[in-house]
């Protein structure tokens, strides 16, 4: 329902949408979280948009990109020998980005668990879904 008022866009304007809600939604996240001490006090349009296991905040970007995608002619190989190795790309960027910043920022930990004293740290880490939220909670908590 989120993404429903893109619908009529391009593929190369939901594309620059993606990579622009995919820099900028996961930071206003780790902004907002801190708004309510806990998950049970929050509003339900809180908890859909910002906490939880699956926080559209952090998934949106990931839909606007699919949406793109299917705005490509898929049938022509051409397609997919474009969009395999922007994929192997963007993930290479994303994990190795990750592991890069971890290593080089001065007191922050790349255990996955915890990411150091820095609390922007936190939107360092390259880790599932169910330790992105761990993550959150423990940005509440300290």
């Amino acid at each position: 329902m989120l993404v429903l008022p893109l619908y009529r866009l391009s593929a190369q304007q939901l594309g620059l949408l993606a990579a622009a809600t995919a820099l900028v939604l996961p930071q206003v996240r780790f902004l907002l979280l801190p708004m309510f001490g806990s998950e049970s006090s929050a509003p339900e349009v809180f908890k859909l948009l910002v906490s939880g296991d699956y926080p559209a905040l952090t998934w949106v970007p990931f839909l606007i990109a699919g949406m793109a995608i299917a705005r490509f002619d898929l049938r022509k190989r051409a397609m997919h020998w474009c969009l395999g190795p922007a994929g192997v790309a963007l993930a290479v960027l994303g994990f190795g980005g990750s592991s890069l910043a971890l290593h080089l920022l001065p007191g922050v930990s790349a255990d996955g668990r915890f990411a150091g004293t820095w609390p922007g740290s936190r939107l360092l880490v390259a880790a599932p879904a169910r330790s992105q939220s761990e993550l959150a909670m423990a940005c509440l908590t300290s």
